[in-house]
């Protein structure tokens, strides 16, 4: 009675170490099968955006007051970007005596509205002689260090707007779209509006 009560829990132990191994190969199968599962999301190669956050904060004096738009991006191609040497050509910040919009690749028009009058209108830098060079729109480097690297990618894009003598007192509220490489545009999206004071 001994000697099979014995046999009986060796036979147990070796099938709880097939059942642990069996368990772990179950495991292994159905993390691969899920992975397997995982596709790349079908992104176009046009970047698209949605609105995250608008804040301004306070600085010291008007010129270190600072106002940041935070954006969601995705891109199928992953070509966002540019690079501090991408002054010419296509990125040339005057075309034809004009401001070429492809200078840049974050791109803000703002609107103004005072609290108790008015409406929503596009807000315009006074210009004393063409072509003014004064707006909000700006430049984020590439997200990746070479072509090479470059894949589907999505994440979030948080802009400093440069503090160019805000209006104070009043409702602002800005349209914005990014650019990649290849100028191809993003959708435009439209912020909250924020009390400049």
């Amino acid at each position: 009675m001994q000697l099979l009560f014995r046999y009986f829990c060796k036979i147990m132990r070796v099938m709880r170490k097939t059942w642990l191994f069996l368990v772990l190969v179950l495991s292994m199968v159905s993390l691969a099968v899920m992975y397997g599962c995982v596709s790349i999301p079908n992104l176009t190669n046009s970047p698209e955006i949605t609105f995250k956050s608008i804040r301004f904060a306070k600085g010291r004096n008007s010129f270190t007051d600072t106002l940041y738009i935070g954006i969601n991006f995705t891109d199928g191609d992953g070509n966002l970007g540019l690079n501090s040497t991408d002054t010419t050509g296509q990125f040339a910040l005057i075309v034809n005596g004009s401001v070429n919009l492809n200078h840049y690749n974050f791109v803000v028009s703002p609107e103004i509205k005072y609290p108790k009058v008015g409406s929503w209108k596009p807000f315009v830098f006074p210009c004393v002689k063409p072509p003014c060079t004064n707006n909000y729109n700006g430049r984020f480097p590439p997200l990746f260090s070479n072509t090479v690297d470059q894949k589907p990618i999505k994440g979030t894009i948080v802009y400093n707007v440069p503090s160019l003598s805000y209006p104070y007192d009043s409702l602002m509220r800005f349209k914005v779209y990014i650019q990649d490489r290849s100028l191809n545009k993003s959708n435009t999206i439209l912020t909250d509006s924020i009390l400049i004071q």
